[in-house]
């Protein structure tokens, strides 16, 4: 095991630390990175409904996400899947709840009872401590209506939406007439409380839906220009209070139909920024220039377009250190956007200044997605070669398999095998082919490696856990002091790598806000420890600016050997280390 002993007398947030040791032989090439485990974990119990009634409802092809995270402060991730409901005259009369699954045990699920509320049809959720208590929140978008859930412990929630308050909005939203999508906690005044975006997608009234065709004449979904767009919603944290402020301050003016958002410093200036991913039409970047005004740059930070200048169908965002060019800045993080079908993923590198250049054709991520439709996109290592991969849930929104394009399709997995170079890999785990929606990220068996979640509307959710193969890992995870927003959006870790032949390099890794598509990853770094290298030092930047380093403890042979996990924790309030408790495994769903 690796200990990680600090330096310096700046006083730290938690920061717990599972570091996995061993390298594997020369040559080693797993054929398989993950077994899909949702059957024996408990998870296939659940069932998307989206309630189709025949129509192709638009609605009903668009849901819905997933959330990682400890809801019940045991030390184990829990899953909250959206689930969707009727629509309308004819459709089944079921109205499933939205489903959270409680880690009782290591390696099983259960269902929390009683169900937590939300909108009758959720798409989506976002993951914060809003009211500062210590416990993990649940903001919760849906087609006509939106819930902000405040965590009780043990699993248990309280509507609380009364606390989203309109008070300085003209044109005050109904709730039932809102649908909303993607969303993201961020501190964005740097008051210490978390902030709140949301992104609104259009206006549907299924009783008012147009007849839309495909090419031969059949019935068909419409797409998004077909309906007007609805704009999205900003909240400032006012001591656990939302106050809408998009309005006055003109965000999302004239609105666009969003569907991805991603909360980070674009520009390096200490202030959080606003990235939108609209559906077939411009994106959205927003910079922060303090005390709540925002500049909206998006076409001259060269992101509202592709590079033949056509505005992407945007889904899926990701915000990570995707091109790594030996003289690139890791600290620059590139955006990448899932796209339509036929048009592939699209990818730009940061060029510094908050200016950004497409490289998707270049670097070959169009090419290797051209053929599916991208929803959930996150960013990891997959085969833990030291470079950050892309995987992406996709699915249809046009039902033309006999017009040859499938309607189901499969995960795609898309490895960086060098720099600037992204090539399609096809293994087990990625298929069966799907209605993929929702993907989020996190080491759900606590083994140090990064997991995943994705959903499909046309079957269970599927728990793809990662497969070891004796590549290890380093699992990063920042708590704030009491006081500061949780999780803490733009904390920055860079983790600087040793090799055997005496090179070096760094590895960084910021808590970002939102990303995906109607999912939120656990808000764990995790760090790949390719064979050979070992970490010299490790320092942390927290969203204020204090700092904080670690010099580490070099594992003995016998430890490398066990290739074990060590986790650790630190504690700011208490400047001290100490191991996370994991609680004992629950009979019941809820202790």
């Amino acid at each position: 095991m690796v200990l990680i002993r600090p330096r310096g007398v700046v006083a730290l947030t938690a920061l717990e630390l599972m570091v996995g040791l061993g390298a594997p032989p020369q040559g080693e090439s797993p054929t398989e990175w993950f077994d899909d485990q949702a059957s024996s974990w408990g998870l296939t119990v659940f069932q998307y409904v989206d309630g189709s009634r025949g129509r192709r409802d638009l609605v009903e092809i668009m849901g819905g996400g997933v959330a990682l995270a400890d809801f019940d402060d045991d030390g184990r991730l829990d899953v909250w899947l959206a689930n969707g409901g009727p629509i309308g005259p004819g459709s089944p009369p079921d109205d499933p709840p939205s489903a959270l699954f409680l880690q009782t045990r290591p390696g099983r699920f259960l269902p929390a009872d009683p169900p937590i509320p939300g909108p009758s049809y959720a798409m989506g959720a976002a993951v914060g401590d809003f009211d500062g208590d210590g416990r993990r929140d649940l903001l919760v978008t849906g087609w006509r209506g939106l819930a902000l859930l405040r965590n009780l412990g043990g699993g248990r929630f309280e509507e609380t939406s009364d606390r989203l308050e309109f008070s300085q909005v003209k044109n005050v939203p109904k709730l039932d007439e809102l649908w909303t999508t993607s969303a993201a906690w961020g501190d964005l005044d740097g008051d210490g409380d978390l902030d709140l975006y949301i992104c609104a997608y259009v206006h549907y009234d299924p009783t008012r839906a147009p007849y839309c065709a495909a090419p031969d004449g059949r019935r068909d979904y419409c797409g998004p220009l077909d309906f007007a767009a609805q704009r999205d919603l900003l909240f400032r944290n006012d001591g656990g209070r939302l106050v809408e402020v998009g309005e006055t301050l003109e965000i999302d003016q004239p609105p666009r139909r969003g569907l991805g958002v991603v909360v980070a410093d674009v520009n390096d200036d200490g202030q959080l920024d606003l990235f939108i991913a609209n559906d077939a039409e411009p994106a959205r970047l927003w910079l922060n220039r303090g005390h709540w005004v925002f500049e909206e740059v998006g076409e001259l930070a060269g992101v509202a377009f592709d590079a033949h200048g056509q505005p992407p169908a945007g889904m899926g965002v990701v915000w990570a250190d995707l091109i790594a060019e030996p003289h690139h800045q890791p600290t620059r993080f590139d955006l990448a956007v899932a796209n339509f079908f036929g048009r592939g993923t699209l990818v730009y590198r940061n060029l510094g200044a908050a200016t950004f250049q497409e490289v998707s054709e270049s670097s070959g991520l169009s090419g290797a997605t051209r053929d599916v439709l991208g929803f959930g996109l996150v960013a990891l290592d997959v085969d833990r070669d030291g470079r950050l991969d892309l995987v992406q849930a996709n699915g249809h929104v046009l039902d033309r398999d006999r017009l040859g394009e499938p309607f189901r399709q499969p995960l795609r997995w898309m490895r960086s095998v060098g720099p600037s170079r992204f090539v399609a890999q096809t293994q087990a785990w990625a298929n069966p082919p799907r209605l993929g929606r929702g993907l989020a990220v996190g080491d759900v068996n606590n083994d140090g490696l990064p997991d995943l979640v994705t959903t499909r509307l046309d079957g269970p959710p599927a728990l793809l856990i990662a497969r070891a193969h004796n590549r290890p890992g380093l699992t990063i995870r920042l708590r704030p002091r009491p006081g500061q927003a949780d999780p803490p959006i733009g904390a920055r870790v860079v983790v600087h790598l040793a090799s055997d032949d005496g090179s070096a390099r760094d590895h960084v890794g910021v808590v970002v806000g939102g990303g995906s598509y109607l999912s939120a990853s656990d808000d764990a770094l995790f760090v790949p420890l390719p064979h050979g290298q070992r970490v010299a030092s490790l320092k942390v930047v927290w969203p204020s600016g204090e700092t904080q380093e670690f010099d580490p403890m070099i594992p003995s042979a016998d430890q490398e050997r066990e290739r074990s996990f060590q986790r650790i924790q630190i504690d700011q309030h208490q400047s001290r280390y100490r191991s996370p408790e994991v609680r004992p495994g629950l009979k019941r769903g809820n202790p």
